[in-house]
């Protein structure tokens, strides 16, 4: 983490919570996750969301926290959320995360059929975008 992430996350665990951006939670998630406390982590992402219901990078983030907690389900909601919210990047990388899910086995078939649903317009939405 470089110094200005650091300040900025400092900045932000001193301002009162009524006081708090998305920002300043989506950056408190970011500091608990890399110090691998996944449930706080996954609690600020979403005062995040609270916050700001379009952001896609805290529902991508809070997603890698539920998939750390083996929150399948939930890790999976949350990167199709940020794939329809997401620009280019986040969609990627939401994809990814779900094909992972996907690969090993950890959704339901219900959930594993949705994403291959999903697989079939991919192509089309990243060609839109």
């Amino acid at each position: 983490m470089d110094e200005e992430n650091r300040l900025e996350i400092e900045a932000a665990e001193d301002k009162e919570a009524s006081e708090r951006t998305a920002n300043d939670y989506f950056m408190m998630g970011v500091n608990a996750y890399i110090f691998e406390v996944y449930d706080q982590a996954a609690a600020y992402f979403t005062e995040a969301i609270n916050l700001e219901q379009n952001n896609a990078r805290a529902y991508l983030n809070r997603g890698d926290a539920y998939l750390e907690l083996a929150a399948y389900h939930e890790a999976f909601n949350d990167y199709m959320m940020a794939s329809y919210l997401g620009n280019r990047q986040a969609l990627t990388l939401a994809y990814e995360n779900l094909a992972e899910l996907v690969e090993c086995k950890r959704l339901s078939s219900k959930d594993e059929e949705h994403f291959n649903k999903l697989l079939q317009s991919a192509s089309k939405g990243l060609q839109a975008i």
